[in-house]
Formats: C-alpha cells, structure tokens, sequence
C-alpha cells in the first residue's frame, strides 16, 4: 500500500512540474501577444469591432480571469452573428468557461444578457425559418409539416455596439498599450465613460502639432461632430481663447495609474474641468467628488458631476 501511495505521490509531483512549465510558457506567450495585437491590428487595418474585441481580451489577460458578462461579450463579438442564450452556453463550454461556481448556468446566463440589454449594448432580434405551412418568419418547435407547432419567434441575442463605443474600447486599448497602464479597471473606464458629454456638441478644437510654430497650442477643428474624432490621445478645447483643454488621455492615465486606484476609495479632484477625469476616476474607485477652481466653470460640469460621483463596484 505504502508503494502505490509514493508512486502516486511522484507523479503528482511530476505533474505539477509540467503543468508549471506550461504555465510559464504560457504566460511568456500571453505577454507577447498583448504587446503584439495592437500593432498587428494598426498593420491589418482592422474593424472597429475587431479593435473591441482585441480591447476586451488584453483586458481579460491583465485580470487573468474572464468574469460571465465578458465572456457572454466575447462569445457575441467572436460569433458576429445572432445567438441564443443556449447557443451562447454552448460557446463557452466549447471555449473551457468554468461553470461550477453557478448552480444553475442556464439561469446566470440570461441575467447577464438582461443587464447587457439594459445598458444598450445589445438587443434581441428574432430568427425565423422562412416561408412555409406554419407562416412566413415564425419558428417550430418539432416537425415542417403542416401539423407543426406554431411558436412566437424566438428571441435571439446580437450585439450592436455603437461605433463610438467601439470607437472608446479601441480608444481604451490604444491607451493601455502606449501609456504601460497597469490598472485593468482605470482602462475598463476609459473604454465605458462617454468623453463626449463632458466637451459640448461638436464639431471640436483638437490640439495638433505645429512644425512651424514649435511649443506653440495650435488648434485644428474636428471634420465631423463624430464622437469618434475625440477618441484619440488628443487635447481637445473646452475654451480655446483661455487655452483650456481637456487633458491628454494618456498623461492623466499615467498619473492616475500612479495613485493604485483601488474600489472603495474615496477621491476628491480639485481643478476638475468639466469632470471627464473626475468621471474616469469614480468609475475605477466607486465615488469622486470634484471640484472645479477657475472663475467660471465650464458649462454642464456640475451636471455631468453629479451623474458620475458614484459608480456602485
């Protein structure tokens, strides 16, 4: 008996050497990956919904852990087409989604659909068969013939992210990768707070730079009142003749990283400006009081405060 325990004892042994070996390689291959993909995806040109994709799986790698809403988000994107919520179960199966912290998966699933719903991320479509004895678009349950089941076409989820929300994960991405930020939850904010509500309608003034007026803010108005314009690392103008300017993304990231924002804290930002930043730290942290020094704040600041201060964890 004391044998067959040592033998067993030495090929568990064994088996975590390898697995450790594996993991390791893993995660040198993981760290590759994430310093390559943004490049590539400059090189590819790709989609806007690809860069989102993209966003969300350096996001995933960063926590090392894929909570059910992201993975129910990636299953959608990677899909690109309509699924239903068993179709989705069966993705994250396929893909080693570990279920076993759910008593009952069928049910987390559609909660963390309907909470996607509620916030527009996606909708429900319907999906039909076409023309034939049970009427034109209608779903069956059993059989073609004319003695089927009619049912009410069932419901089936797409996602329809919007392209300034692709824009803003893309965004997100860009700042991670080109400022080194460690922190996964400052980028989630930057990939879900709308940098357009805090500047008034466009088109903007972005800052550019000038080779013949060197040191100089020269200033450039965007093409389009598109919010995508914006969702660069650019200065962009609240008041151009005072030369205010919503700060650049990734200098604040930076400094912001700097502060190892943890959930439950409590942060106050004095000199807020419209409060994008104050915005971007209550929804890392939970709650940010801001306050805005100059003799007249810019307007809608105190109403955009107001939505933001609190972000529940």
């Amino acid at each position: 008996m004391s044998s067959s325990y040592q033998s067993a004892f030495r090929q568990a042994l064994l088996e975590l050497e390898r697995l450790l070996t594996q993991k390791d390689g893993l995660e040198r291959r993981i760290s590759d990956l994430k310093t390559a993909l943004p490049l590539l995806a400059k090189l590819a040109r790709s989609s806007k919904q690809e860069q989102a994709t993209m966003a969300e799986l350096i996001s995933a790698a960063e926590t090392g852990s894929i909570s059910l809403t992201r993975a129910v988000r990636l299953a959608l994107a990677m899909a690109q087409k309509p699924l239903t919520t068993v179709e989705i179960r069966d993705r994250l199966v396929e893909r080693g989604f570990e279920f076993s912290s759910y008593s009952n998966p069928m049910a987390a699933i559609p909660s963390a659909v309907n909470r996607m719903m509620a916030v527009a991320e996606i909708t429900a479509a319907t999906e039909g068969r076409g023309p034939g004895p049970c009427g034109e678009g209608q779903g069956v349950e059993e059989g073609d013939g004319p003695s089927c089941r009619q049912v009410r076409r069932k419901p089936v989820i797409e996602v329809v992210m919007k392209e300034s929300e692709q824009a803003r994960r893309a965004y997100a991405a860009e700042i991670r990768a080109t400022a080194n930020i460690r922190s996964h939850a400052l980028i989630e904010a930057f990939a879900h707070v709308p940098r357009e509500q805090f500047l008034g309608p466009g088109p903007w003034k972005v800052i550019f730079a000038d080779p013949e007026k060197a040191g100089a803010l020269n200033y450039r108005n965007t093409e389009t009142a598109n919010p995508e314009e914006i969702y660069h690392n650019v200065l962009v103008a609240i008041d151009a003749e005072r030369q205010l300017n919503n700060g650049q993304p990734t200098a604040l990231a930076v400094w912001a990283d700097c502060l190892d924002l943890q959930p439950g804290m409590k942060v106050f930002h004095l000199g807020c400006g419209t409060g994008y930043y104050t915005a971007i730290i209550a929804h890392t942290v939970g709650a940010c009081v801001g306050h805005y020094s100059g003799p007249t704040p810019p307007t809608g600041a105190r109403r955009q405060l107001v939505v933001y201060v609190f972000f529940p964890h």
